[in-house]
């Protein structure tokens, strides 16, 4: 969502906000909105045994890049990634700031009865 668009729903909800005071909101102290959105994806994803992706195309600074809507009936938060592909999904889900990887019998036994394709 645009910085304008933020600005006319703030309105439209009757908070009159000014421009640069909503700026200064979504630029400085992301910690805590960083903090606040890990705790919601923490808590979305332990909220059921099931998750709904989606994935549409975002232009941030003029550039493509991916947002992932993950979503079931108590939650959905949205994460935009530069890429759009498998692993960056996985990352998205793990919820983590580094993707993390298995490798044990069972990953040993998928790859055996699923073999990849290439």
């Amino acid at each position: 969502m645009t910085q304008g668009k933020l600005l006319e729903f703030l309105e439209d909800i009757g908070i009159s906000i000014s421009v640069g005071y909503l700026s200064n909101l979504l630029i400085k102290n992301q910690v805590e909105f960083e903090s606040e959105k890990n705790e919601v994806c923490a808590s979305g994803l332990e909220s059921s045994h099931w998750q709904h992706l989606d994935q549409t195309g975002a232009r941030v600074g003029g550039v493509n890049y991916t947002t992932n809507v993950i979503c079931n009936p108590f939650y959905t938060i949205y994460l935009t990634t530069a890429k759009k592909d498998r692993l960056s999904v996985v990352k998205v889900l793990q919820n983590a700031p580094e993707l993390e990887l298995i490798l044990n019998q069972l990953t040993d036994n998928l790859q055996r009865d699923f073999p990849n394709p290439n």
